[in-house]
């Protein structure tokens, strides 16, 4: 399966997507040209499909919100994960060490 790269759809894009639809392109063919997946152009060549993606990101009830931890729990949580677990220290020493030997012989 081809991987596609995240690009904004800019209005000149759109125009051209609606024109090479009216034209007879395929959703695929229109996909390909611009790099973009099936289901992009899909969005932007039908609005039933568009109401329907808003309509589901307004049903979350996190859309839109910033989520947030509280400072607290986030100490107390940083203190019993990385404070108190001593393989982990030990670990992080053992790769802060070999880092400052690395610079230290690169330098």
């Amino acid at each position: 399966m081809r991987r596609f790269r995240y690009r904004k759809v800019t209005p000149q894009i759109k125009r051209k997507i609606v024109e090479l639809h009216e034209q007879g392109k395929t959703y695929k063919e229109i996909a390909e040209k611009f790099g973009f997946s099936v289901s992009t152009v899909n969005y932007h060549l039908n609005p039933k499909v568009r109401e329907n993606a808003i309509k589901r990101t307004k049903r979350n009830p996190n859309y839109g919100k910033k989520l947030y931890f509280d400072p607290e729990y986030m100490k107390k949580y940083m203190v019993e994960r990385y404070a108190l677990d001593i393989e982990f220290r030990e670990r992080v020493k053992k790769q802060a060490i070999t880092s400052f030997l690395k610079r230290k012989i690169n330098v």
